[in-house]
């Protein structure tokens, strides 16, 4: 990370801003923790929410790491802070740098404007994992599950092909209605590497939303905004995307379960 930041290691996306810059160097993929941009998919947005959101990916791959399941691959993964700015540093899929025949995605979607996959074999798997360890219960979302406003400001943005735009608006008509059983956080993704692994990745919410970060109307506890006026680190609204990253500590819902069985 320091030889990135002293101008030793050229990034491997030149002709975008410093600011999105990615680099490669031992067989290390290295990245800040900021939000690049609309085109990958994602239910936040905010660089703030991007710097939890890879400290909770951190910790989630530890326990997946700790269960050793078989079938079940994660990414090494390690955050560094230097200088001010939270870098993560993974290993890398194999095939993933060698174009897209290389690699397959099998669960989830990368691109914001595609809907999820879900092959079935992941699937039992996620369930396996998320379901019956993490007690992530499976439930049917869209399989476009981006909000209309969201969709539409994408399409607004730099990134959207102006070109494929109305194919794409067709896509979302046929796909709007149609529905898949997902199992595990939304921006979840399982990639098939060329060596035949099944590697999950973005597994940032195995845990539920603390209740207390969530407004009142929504279903959460309302406690913070009843004291939001006495306490000005406490914001005003619970809206912002920065919120929808905090989640329950994984020991809590461990100790839950726990006292439920017992």
């Amino acid at each position: 990370v320091k030889a990135i930041f002293d101008g030793f290691i050229t990034p491997m996306n030149t002709h975008e801003p410093s600011r999105s810059h990615v680099y490669l160097h031992n067989n290390i993929f290295f990245s800040r923790a900021i939000d690049i941009g609309m085109d990958t998919f994602k239910i936040y947005k905010g660089d703030n929410a991007a710097r939890k959101s890879a400290s909770r990916d951190t910790t989630n791959i530890n326990l997946l790491h700790r269960l050793d399941k078989a079938g079940l691959h994660t990414l090494g993964m390690v955050i560094v802070e230097y200088m001010g700015v939270r870098v993560v540093c993974q290993s890398v899929i194999p095939g993933i740098l060698h174009g897209e025949k290389s690699h397959t995605l099998t669960y989830g979607t990368i691109d914001a404007r595609n809907p999820l996959k879900r092959d079935d074999d992941v699937h039992k798997l996620a369930e396996e994992i998320f379901g019956e360890i993490c007690c992530v219960a499976t439930r049917t979302v869209p399989t476009t599950p981006l909000t209309d406003e969201r969709m539409e400001a994408l399409k607004n943005s730099p990134v959207y092909p102006t070109q494929e735009g109305k194919k794409d608006d067709d896509k979302k008509e046929e796909d709007g209605t149609k529905t898949v059983e997902f199992c595990g956080p939304i921006e979840m993704k399982a990639i098939l590497g060329s060596d035949k692994r099944k590697y999950l990745l973005d597994c940032t919410r195995l845990t539920p939303r603390d209740a207390n970060w969530i407004s009142k109307e929504n279903g959460g506890t309302g406690l913070l905004e009843a004291d939001a006026k006495k306490y000005n680190s406490i914001p005003s609204a619970l809206d912002d995307d920065d919120w929808v990253t905090s989640v329950l500590r994984p020991e809590l819902v461990s100790s839950y379960a726990e006292m439920k069985v017992g």
